[in-house]
């Protein structure tokens, strides 16, 4: 949400200083890795000359059985929440940049100008145009950043997730649970898709056509 609001911004203000900044941006989020993010953030947050480390505890980390959502719980899982949404927050950025600058210049945005309608109207109706494109690929790379992301994320936070028992399987050969955990990433991804595909067809009544 952040991510195609933010961008929906940025596009409305295309060349400007701040433009630019957050094309840079997106490009930063794509090129620094997950693990050295979480790995510089961990050193910022136990550092001991440092402000954060006196508010941020890192360790134990969260364990089964904890509550979740306790202030210490919550505190704990910051940090893997903010580099997993890193990510996700770029891509979708970029893509919902990309799509608002290419239909700013149709004659859709033409007329509802002329009508008198406002920066804030005319990017409610691009977000329209834009939605089935914009989930399709949101679905694309939240499954990546799950498949990929978690595994890494959960080793160097210590954290005992789905990433961390087939991390397990995979070192001590378990091939009943390794074949378990690929059957949960192959059944999460043909169920992520099926919505996908479902939601497409409520937000853009085009793709209804053939069936009439």
């Amino acid at each position: 949400a952040g991510g195609v609001a933010v961008g929906v911004w940025l596009a409305m203000r295309s060349g400007v200083r701040l433009d630019r900044l957050g094309t840079a941006f997106t490009y930063l989020g794509y090129a620094v890795p997950n693990f050295w993010l979480a790995a510089l953030l961990l050193w910022f947050a136990d550092a001991p000359h440092l402000v954060l480390g006196h508010l941020v505890d890192v360790a134990p980390y969260v364990s089964f059985g904890d509550p979740l959502f306790e202030v210490g719980t919550l505190a704990k899982l910051a940090l893997p929440t903010a580099v997993l949404s890193t990510t996700l927050f770029a891509s979708q950025l970029r893509y919902t940049r990309a799509e608002t600058l290419e239909h700013l210049g149709t004659d859709l945005v033409t007329q509802l100008r002329a009508y008198g309608i406002g920066d804030r109207g005319v990017a409610r109706h691009l977000l329209r145009l834009s939605a089935p494109l914009l989930l399709s690929l949101f679905v694309v790379d939240l499954f990546s950043v799950l498949v990929v992301a978690v595994f890494v994320l959960e080793y160097v936070f210590d954290l005992p997730g789905f990433g961390s028992l087939a991390y397990g399987a995979i070192v001590g050969r378990d091939v009943p649970m390794l074949l378990g955990t690929t059957m949960v990433i192959a059944i999460v991804g043909v169920l992520g898709h099926t919505l996908s595909d479902l939601a497409t067809l409520a937000l853009d009544p085009r793709t209804r056509e053939g069936e009439l």
